[in-house]
This record gives structure tokens, C-alpha cells and sequence, in this order.
């Protein structure tokens, strides 16, 4: 008896501290000043321009596009010697320039996100393509430059190769995502609104056959050039930040209308440029400190709340440099790189 007075008493005293009626358990929020000093805390006070979405579990989701996409890289080599003479002080220099136009490739792009909270995602990307064509020119220049006497001012091509071109397209990037639309009254529960770091890598594989020397020392020759293939590899490593937003809008069909948007800035992007010659000279230069953009939209139509289907466009473009300075030579390299194009795909969410 004492035993069973006791837990009747314990419990007594319990039920005003947990906010719980001893008669329906329902939470009463207006007798429990506990609670309300509670709710106060968590940012839920009563007027109060924060708005807590109901928690959502772990979600995952996966899509795949086919992106038809084309690129362009261009890379430039400048090795500059000062001259001292009095009058005539000046510089000579020699230049390479490595461009590729063109590079046409459909890429298989799988996509990935683990929604930890509400506010909180981790998603990541990765694509692969085979380049189907495009050109490249390779052109040495040589030039003499007088600022005193600029009548002595001298440029010649010193050669320039046409190549076809074929290879591989490679990128992927992981990220970490804040929804801050799960803060905001003002948004929807079925729109998201927020920002996002990350990292990206991207790689383009280039095979370049030549097909013509069309200049050598400043005269047009016109003839076969050695046969060969020259691989390049052209690598960009970097770090991005910006905004996303999208949302659902239902229909009176019985599906949504999907829609999202994303704009990144791109910062200390580093490239790394190694070429390999047909008799297997290995020429190489990195820059750092690129930076650059990135933008991807897309829209679609969600199916039985987890399946999707939508078309899209993207584009990335990013540049980067080097130089140095040693005596009285200068070196200095730019690199830069885009990709852009429309893709369609099918995503599921778990």
C-alpha cells in the first residue's frame, strides 16, 4: 500500500513538470509556465517571426542526366628575356598558345543527396564522357619589343599546328548544403531556399593527332605534319559558394511542377596542364588562384511524390594564371576552361 501511495504521489508530482493531463495525456502549453519559458528558448515564443517546420526523417535522393555539353580550354605560355641596351633597351619573348575549340561530349552525370536535417544536406556529383571531336592549334610566336623604337618592333609565327581531337571529359564534386527556407515562415514547406560550400574537380583528356604544319618561320608551307598523337591532360581543382533555391508547385493533375535554380562563385581554383609529345617529351605548368562561375537550372515534373523527370542547362567557366619572374627573364602562364550545355534526366527520393 505504502508502495502504491508513493508512485501516486511521484506521479502527481511528474505530470505538471512534463505538461501532460492526467486525464487525456495532450500537452497543456497555456498552464505550464515551464513550457512556455521552454518554447521561449527554442525560438517557438508565441509572435515570434521564426517558424520551425516539422522535422522531416533522413531522406536520400538520386538522379542521372545525360548532359550534351561542348567546351573550350585556352592556354598560353609567354617566356620573356629584357634586353639592356641603353636606347634600345626592350624584350624578347616567345609564346605558346595551346587552344581547343569545340570539344563536343555527352556526359553521363549521376547525382546524389542524404538530407541529414532539415536545414542540413550533403550531395554530390559525378560525370564522365568521351570527347567525339573538336580541333586544336598550337602556335609559337616570336616577338622582339623597342619601347624606345617601336619602328623596331618585330612579330613572326614561328610555327602553328592544326590537330583533330578526341579524348575524355571527367568532373565531380562533393558539397555541403543550409536550407535556410526550414527558418522562415515565409517560405513554403515544399520550397527550399539557402546556400552551399563545396569543392570540385574537373578533368579534360585530350588525344590530338596532327594533321597540318600550315606555318613554319613565317611561311605558309602547307604539308602533312609527323605522325603522332599528343596528350594533353588538363586538370582543375577549386572550391565554390553560392545560392540555390526551388520548390513544387502542385497541379490539379495529380503532379508537381519542379523547379530549381543554382548560381556559384568558383575560388582558388588550381589548373594543372601536362602534355606529352609522340616522341615522348613531357612539357607541364600549373597556375592557381582561379576563380570563375558556375550556374545550373533546371525544371521538371514530380510523379507519385518520389519520382521525377526534368531537362536543364548548365555552364561552368573558370580561369586561372602563374608568374614569375627570375633575373632579368619572365615567365607567365594562363589557363582558362568552360563547359556548358542542356541535359534531361529521371531522379527518385527515398
Amino acid at each position: 500500500m505504502k508502495k502504491i501511495l508513493l508512485s501516486t504521489l511521484t506521479l502527481s508530482l511528474l505530470l505538471p513538470m512534463t505538461g501532460l493531463s492526467a486525464d487525456n495525456g495532450k500537452r497543456d502549453w497555456d498552464s505550464k509556465p515551464l513550457l512556455k519559458e521552454k518554447a521561449a528558448e527554442n525560438g517557438s515564443r508565441k509572435g515570434s517571426k521564426l517558424y520551425k517546420r516539422p522535422a522531416k526523417p533522413v531522406s536520400v535522393s538520386a538522379s542521372y542526366d545525360l548532359f550534351f555539353s561542348s567546351g573550350d580550354t585556352a592556354n598560353s605560355f609567354l617566356n620573356q628575356t629584357d634586353i639592356r641596351q641603353g636606347p634600345f633597351d626592350g624584350a624578347n619573348s616567345t609564346t605558346l598558345l595551346d587552344d581547343s575549340k569545340s570539344l563536343d561530349a555527352d556526359v553521363d552525370v549521376i547525382s546524389a543527396a542524404v538530407k541529414i536535417l532539415d536545414v542540413l544536406k550533403v550531395s554530390g556529383k559525378l560525370g564522365s564522357g568521351d570527347i567525339k571531336g573538336g580541333k586544336s592549334t598550337v602556335k609559337g610566336i616570336m616577338a622582339n619589343r623597342f619601347p624606345r623604337n617601336p619602328e623596331l618592333n618585330s612579330e613572326q609565327t614561328d610555327f602553328l599546328f592544326t590537330q583533330s581531337t578526341k579524348g575524355e571529359v571527367d568532373f565531380h564534386d562533393v558539397n555541403i548544403h543550409f536550407n535556410l527556407a526550414a527558418l522562415n515562415r515565409a517560405f513554403s514547406p515544399s520550397s527550399d531556399f539557402g546556400l552551399f560550400v563545396g569543392m570540385f574537380n574537373n578533368e579534360t583528356k585530350l588525344e590530338r593527332t596532327q594533321t597540318n604544319i600550315e606555318v613554319v618561320e613565317n611561311l605558309i608551307v602547307n604539308e602533312p605534319a609527323p605522325a603522332g598523337v599528343q596528350k594533353t591532360n588538363i586538370e582543375w581543382d577549386g572550391y565554390r559558394v553560392g545560392l540555390e533555391g526551388g520548390g513544387a508547385s502542385p497541379t490539379s493533375l495529380g503532379f508537381s511542377i519542379i523547379y530549381n535554380l543554382m548560381v556559384a562563385g568558383i575560388f582558388q581554383a588550381d589548373a594543372e596542364y601536362k602534355d606529352t609529345q609522340p616522341n615522348g617529351a613531357v612539357f607541364s605548368e600549373k597556375g592557381d588562384g582561379g576563380t570563375g562561375f558556375e550556374f545550373d537550372v533546371n525544371a521538371g515534373v514530380q510523379l507519385f511524390n518520389s519520382l521525377n523527370v526534368f531537362f536543364g542547362f548548365r555552364l561552368l567557366d573558370v580561369t586561372a594564371d602563374r608568374s614569375s619572374t627570375r633575373g632579368a627573364s619572365r615567365q607567365k602562364s594562363d589557363f582558362s576552361m568552360d563547359r556548358k550545355g542542356f541535359y534531361v534526366g529521371a531522379g527518385a527520393s527515398f
